[in-house]
């Protein structure tokens, strides 16, 4: 927001990190919504809610949050910096009393965490794979090729293992408060996404931890969530 009240200093803090956790709160979110409303900046439906341009609207930011991902998942995706504050304000935001914010929110903290949870799988199928390479007798190269390998399989089962974190993280921050919103498009945005990941990564996801929600969801009073 143009000359928005919330500054940097706000935050009264010197250190990077701790400018960043005092500044993406929950009341940080709501501060820059009241100002938004107060210079009628927002516009009712909002973009997810418009009946003629919502679903391309969705599409849109769903492909927006997946090629972040894609452009970052060599390099950025894992420097431990960036995406755990994105999913911070992404729960911020999902936790508005704006519904227009809190959906839009919720669709994009879904979509980091189904991106998320294909990148993890394709991680495990290239180290199962560089696994399997390594082990075949006689390979060229002989003992550097293998120790070579070996790093490789190392590194993609450490990324693999942050990108679950990051999963974990946008589950129990975003999913588990938002589940049983009172608006059924935030219910449904997670529902869908937990059906997603429970296709894609059975071993992590087909557990009493996760299935538990999607029995308590069969019984909502909306169709599409069901």
């Amino acid at each position: 927001l143009p000359d928005a009240s919330l500054t940097i200093a706000d935050a009264d803090v010197d250190d990077e990190e701790e400018v960043l956790e005092a500044l993406i709160t929950n009341n940080t979110c709501e501060r820059l919504v009241d100002e938004a409303q107060e210079r009628m900046i927002f516009v009712e439906p909002y973009p997810l809610a418009d009946k003629k341009t919502g679903k391309r609207h969705l599409k849109d930011l769903t492909a927006l949050w997946r090629q972040l991902i894609d452009k970052t998942q060599h390099e950025v995706l894992f420097d431990g910096v960036l995406f755990p504050w994105v999913i911070e304000w992404m729960c911020a935001m999902s936790q508005s009393r704006h519904r227009g914010v809190r959906h839009t929110g919720t669709e994009a903290g879904m979509a980091l965490m189904v991106r998320m949870t294909e990148l993890a799988v394709e991680l495990a199928t290239q180290a199962t794979a560089k696994q399997r390479q390594a082990s075949k007798p006689g390979k060229k190269g002989g003992a550097g090729m293998a120790a070579i390998l070996k790093e490789e399989v190392q590194k993609l089962q450490e990324n693999e293992t942050a990108l679950e974190e990051m999963v974990t993280a946008a589950f129990t921050g975003l999913f588990v408060e938002r589940y049983r919103d009172r608006a059924e498009e935030v219910r449904a945005s997670c529902l869908s996404a937990l059906g997603r990941v429970m296709q894609l990564h059975p071993s992590m996801f087909l557990a009493d931890t996760y299935l538990k929600y999607l029995g308590w969801s069969l019984s909502d009073m909306a169709g599409a969530v069901r």
